[in-house]
């Protein structure tokens, strides 16, 4: 079964993150969540993917890794040292252009993807359009998808990025 979502997608993603899940992967583009501002959206589900993690389920997430001084290297770089620090691993893409997939994996069970960043103004966005995925061979072909990217060459451990000198100063 596929449903699309629009500004229905948290409440679709938070329903089903809500099971005790044993195996949870995500590639995202930007994880942005505010730390003191609990009842956002993108707070949520950074925090139930760390509670996820402390129960016992293997947490896996592919970022991307902007260069350093964008907005969205900010945010990436503040969600990996948090996950990092509990021990959840992380990956970046291993060439030096954006990976702006968005995929959230929930065992071998349920996929979501489309165009929703994990953050508070695409969560909340009527603008937004991703589909939830419930068809066992489509969710399998998504997750080899996944594992093929956390295994081999294409990410690598998750670094901080510099700018070039050549970009930093203009």
């Amino acid at each position: 079964m596929i449903k699309f979502l629009t500004d229905d997608f948290f409440d679709s993603l938070a329903d089903e993150l809500s099971r005790p899940w044993k195996l949870v992967r995500v590639l995202a583009y930007v994880i942005n969540m505010q730390f003191y501002k609990k009842y956002y959206r993108s707070s949520w589900t950074f925090n139930r993917l760390i509670q996820l993690h402390k129960e016992g389920a293997r947490v896996q997430i592919i970022l991307d890794s902007s260069p350093a001084f964008s907005h969205n290297h900010r945010a990436n770089f503040f969600t990996s040292k948090r996950m990092m620090e509990i021990g959840i691993p992380l990956r970046m893409q291993a060439l030096d252009r954006p990976q702006h997939s968005k995929l959230f994996l929930l065992g071998d069970e349920i996929a979501f993807t489309g165009s929703h960043n994990l953050t508070e103004g695409s969560l909340t966005s009527p603008h937004e359009l991703s589909v939830r995925i419930k068809q066992p061979d489509l969710v399998r072909n998504l997750a080899a998808l996944f594992d093929d990217l956390w295994t081999s060459e294409k990410s690598k451990p998750w670094t901080r990025r510099k700018w070039p000198k050549s970009q930093r100063n203009q």
